[in-house]
């Protein structure tokens, strides 16, 4: 076998692989996370904190992010400003997949 054959075969399983374990998760899904930061109504918009999975989260029958999962996030909104003061906004920026970041972008939690 020649060297490019090799080299070839070798993206074409690492692709099929990668799309093997590759999961969508569907728009509108519930993730049910704990922050590992306090995290204040009137803390500053742009501090970031540290997020865990509580529930797996399952596609087609498979798992596709385990409870425990890492995510991070951003304050987008505070009530840290009086004269502009909002709703806490929160937003999960990206997802740590066996210690790899992801740069996914979450819709904002409003509480």
């Amino acid at each position: 076998m020649t060297k490019k054959t090799f080299v070839l075969i070798a993206i074409a399983s690492c692709v099929w692989i990668a799309t093997s374990f590759a999961a969508t998760i569907p728009a509108g899904t519930t993730l049910v996370v704990r922050t590992l930061n306090t995290i204040h109504s009137n803390d500053r918009v742009g501090r970031t904190f540290t997020a865990q999975l509580d529930q797996g989260v399952v596609v087609n029958g498979k798992v596709a992010l385990q409870a425990g999962t890492k995510f991070h996030g951003k304050i987008e909104a505070s009530q840290a400003n009086p004269r502009n003061s909002q709703p806490l906004t929160l937003n999960l920026t990206d997802v740590s997949v066996q210690r790899v970041p992801t740069g996914k972008h979450s819709q904002g939690w409003a509480g």
